[in-house]
């Protein structure tokens, strides 16, 4: 009833300081605000029906405040529990910061497809700690935000990039700072790649990798694949910096369609700690057709380790490299 009545007006609804318990808010119409105080945080009710957001946005042009969340992980079944779930065709939604805990979903999960396509979605600093599945789930749309942070274990991945089926909306997604552990662009769609997804700096250790509480099943184990690379039209980093993972930390499989990567200074140090198969910090697999980098400060975990593999001569990935400074290994395996 109240967002009836500022439904339209452009007013807004204002939300006090304090703790609410609730089963789900759905944002409908267009033109209004929820307006925030600081501290404002929802409480999801226990026994809510599974795959029940605590936000579902279905409206238009409408603005959304800083706001916490709490979930009930051990409790609830599922995985779609989400803080805020943006559904298709919904354009023009813009959050301040975003802090989720105890999450049996997603903080943040936004679902254009190709017939609906979501434009226009913007976040502050999206962040979350023993969240079941993701901080940011991309299945469709443009999406920009400020930072996405990490602040405690995550089951699936920090930021997924995945278009559901070809009737999917290619991902275009811009983050200024991303800090964290894994991440993945991909697309269950064959024939249909994202266009663009780039981070201002990416900053990545697998220290902070750990899986959420109750575990999720398809984690990511003891030995993280920090960023998986596939489908993408222009994927792209500023700087992207690399600490201690103990497999390849840069790994593009095997894709129908391939991706362009475009990194201004790639920093790794200490990585590919416990591989014994690819021994490598960047591996194609026939999914990249072009790598350029500017800078690249390399650091490598032993002497058997390079720098750049690709184990079949079809891939025909080129590597682009203005400067480099390698220590410990060797550049570059193709078998």
């Amino acid at each position: 009833a109240a967002i009836a009545v500022v439904d339209g007006t452009g007013g807004k609804l204002a939300v006090p300081a304090g703790t609410y318990k609730l089963t789900q808010i759905v944002l409908s119409g267009s033109y209004y605000e929820l307006e925030t105080a600081a501290g404002v945080t929802f409480a999801q009710a226990s026994g809510t029906t599974t795959n029940t957001a605590i936000i579902s946005v279905t409206g238009n042009n409408i603005r959304i405040g800083d706001l916490k969340f709490t979930g009930n992980i051990s409790t609830d079944t599922g995985e779609s529990m989400h803080c805020i779930a943006i559904g298709s065709g919904c354009t023009n939604i813009a959050m301040g910061d975003l802090y989720g805990t105890n999450i049996r979903g997603d903080v943040l999960y936004v679902a254009g497809v190709a017939a609906a396509p979501c434009y226009g979605i913007s976040f502050g600093v999206l962040s979350g700690s023993n969240v079941y599945r993701c901080l940011l789930a991309l299945i469709g749309g443009e999406v920009s935000g400020k930072s996405v942070i990490s602040a405690g274990t995550v089951g699936y991945r920090d930021i997924d990039v995945e278009p559901n089926s070809n009737a999917g909306q290619p991902c275009n997604l811009f983050v200024d700072y991303y800090k964290g552990g894994v991440f993945q662009v991909v697309s269950a769609g064959t024939a249909l790649s994202n266009e663009n997804v780039e981070f201002g700096t990416a900053d990545m250790d697998q220290a902070r990798v750990s899986n959420s509480t109750p575990t999720y099943s398809s984690g990511h184990g003891t030995t993280p694949i920090a960023m998986s690379i596939s489908f993408c039209k222009r994927f792209k980093v500023g700087y992207l910096k690399m600490r201690d993972y103990n497999f390849v930390p840069l790994w593009c499989p095997t894709a129908a369609l391939k991706s362009n990567i475009f990194i201004d200074h790639l920093d790794v140090s200490n990585c590919d700690i416990t591989d014994a198969t690819y021994n490598t910090i960047v591996y194609d697999g026939l999914g990249v057709n072009l790598l350029q980098i500017g800078k690249a400060d390399i650091t490598l975990y032993s002497t058997t380790k390079m720098c750049f593999r690709g184990d079949s001569s079809a891939s025909a990935m080129a590597v682009v490299v203005d400067r480099a400074i390698i220590s410990g290994g060797l550049l570059c395996a193709y078998s």
